[in-house]
């Protein structure tokens, strides 16, 4: 067990960034404890050692999730924040397959 510290809406958005940077079939418990103890990126493969290409996609990924989660999905605050065109983020998202998790 895990004595959460926050509130439920911080462990949903703990949870929203499991989600985007982990295939969600392949969550451990690692993943939360590893985003728990501060490491600012999942790696969804920890043996293999990323090329550059793949470590800037997997940074960009990683940084649009979190901004994303930082201002409640709202898309406008969040390319103003970015200093971006919004088209240019949903473009992103796209690319990265971004999706807000559905709030049932």
């Amino acid at each position: 067990t895990y004595d959460w510290p926050g509130n439920v809406r911080e462990l949903r958005h703990l949870m929203e960034r499991v989600f985007v940077l982990v295939e969600p079939l392949k969550v451990t418990s690692q993943h939360l404890y590893d985003l728990l103890a501060g490491k600012r990126s999942l790696s969804r493969d920890e043996e293999e050692d990323p090329d550059y290409r793949q470590a800037v996609k997997a940074f960009e990924k990683s940084y649009i999730t979190n901004q994303l989660i930082s201002n409640g999905w709202n898309i406008s605050q969040t390319a103003r924040r970015m200093r971006v065109a919004r088209s240019m983020l949903y473009k992103k998202m796209d690319e990265y397959g971004i999706r807000q998790m559905s709030s049932d």
